[in-house]
């Protein structure tokens, strides 16, 4: 039987937040968050009011997103009793190692001090921007199957509908938020090996002719310019061999220039 990621994120990671929630209860149907039927997770779930007022189950798993836990994740401000939440966490993001059920959260300064030190007892945390998130992909050994988290946001159902494992670092999901669907999900997907040996080679050019290559490449994606017109850039650049090293997918053109520009 496949296993859904949540379970596998919620094993390595938001399973701190067990000890710090009631007991769960008999339930039917299926997760309004993941989606699962109760028999995927032993019937047992939470059964409450969203907040417009509408009747929601969640999975053990699933609702360790949601719960508030300040002894564990910190208040989210000194003048909240509420606390920082997986599934409020925006500009922070984790790596699941898969196979040792461990993790890594990558987060901003902000976030970081915030927790308490019961946390970093639990969890390997790395105190990262979003640029430094990108630079600590580009170093870490990464062992696969994985799955990167690269913002946990806002919307936590996108969020773990949208969760998946990645087996090679030719193809990395960068699992956000924003909902996953077959149109989309190209857009998701990163080739590290081909970003890392982009960025060696960027890094060597001045920052006049890294930015006309980026967004010649932009525009060329969104149809701004015509390929004709691109051509002539890049051969008048010298930049012919850099738009081989990039993947041959427009949508997932764009999502590595947006990785980039971060560590640029």
């Amino acid at each position: 039987m496949t296993i859904h990621s949540v379970e596998l994120v919620y094993k390595s990671l938001t399973s701190v937040a067990i000890p710090y929630m009631p007991e769960p209860e008999t339930v039917q149907g299926k997760c309004s968050c993941c989606e699962r039927p109760a028999e995927a997770f032993g019937s047992l779930g939470y059964r409450f009011m969203n907040s417009y007022k509408q009747p929601v189950m969640h999975c053990p798993q699933c609702q360790t997103f949601f719960v508030s836990a300040p002894d564990i994740l910190g208040l989210e401000t000194p003048k909240k009793i509420s606390s920082q939440r997986f599934g409020m966490w925006p500009g922070v993001g984790a790596l699941i190692n898969i196979q040792e059920c461990s993790s890594v959260l990558l987060a901003p300064p902000g976030v970081v001090n915030k927790l308490p030190p019961l946390f970093f007892e639990k969890v390997n945390v790395v105190t990262a921007t979003a640029g430094q998130q990108s630079e600590y992909l580009f170093n870490a050994d990464l062992r696969y199957p994985l799955i990167y988290i690269q913002d946990f946001g806002r919307k936590t159902y996108d969020l773990v509908r949208s969760l998946r494992v990645s087996h090679s670092s030719n193809a990395v999901y960068a699992c956000c938020d924003t909902l996953t669907t077959r149109t989309n999900e190209a857009a998701t997907i990163i080739n590290l090996e081909q970003a890392k040996a982009l960025h060696a080679q960027l890094k060597n050019l001045g920052k006049r002719e890294t930015n006309t290559f980026i967004r010649t490449v932009e525009f060329l994606a969104h149809g701004r310019i015509s390929p004709v017109d691109a051509s002539a850039t890049f051969k008048k650049n010298n930049m012919a061999h850099l738009v081989r090293m990039l993947p041959a997918d427009p949508h997932q053109r764009l999502t590595l220039l947006r990785i980039l520009k971060k560590v640029l």
